[in-house]
């Protein structure tokens, strides 16, 4: 990975952590190193009951990939997602459709 990805993923990451707290939660990054990915740990933390990984690229097509390698480093009964982002756009959440179901579901009950 060049420095240059690795500069836009940190710079991602700080964006995602950045959003969350404007929206009263206590995103974090975890400020993985190269050694550590794999480790269980999530790219950005502070959004309970989610495993979360980000993805700044030029283009968004390996959204599947992405979703397993969120899978893979999760230690926990967490949802994975994915926030993404395209050069010139705006973030996009990718998760699973029936993780999303059971999302709505929950928020239904609580109504």
């Amino acid at each position: 990975m060049s420095i240059n990805s690795r500069v836009k993923g940190k710079g991602y990451e700080l964006e995602i952590a950045s959003l969350l707290r404007e929206y009263g939660y206590e995103g974090r990054r975890t400020g993985q190193r190269q050694a550590q990915i794999g480790d269980g740990s999530p790219d950005v933390d502070g959004l309970p009951g989610y495993h979360i990984e980000c993805k700044r690229v030029a283009r968004i097509g390996r959204v599947y990939d992405w979703i397993e390698q969120a899978d893979r480093t999760c230690q926990s009964d967490a949802v994975s997602i994915v926030f993404c982002r395209g050069n010139n756009k705006e973030s996009l959440v990718i998760l699973r459709a029936r993780d999303f179901l059971d999302l709505i579901a929950d928020e239904e009950q609580i109504s």
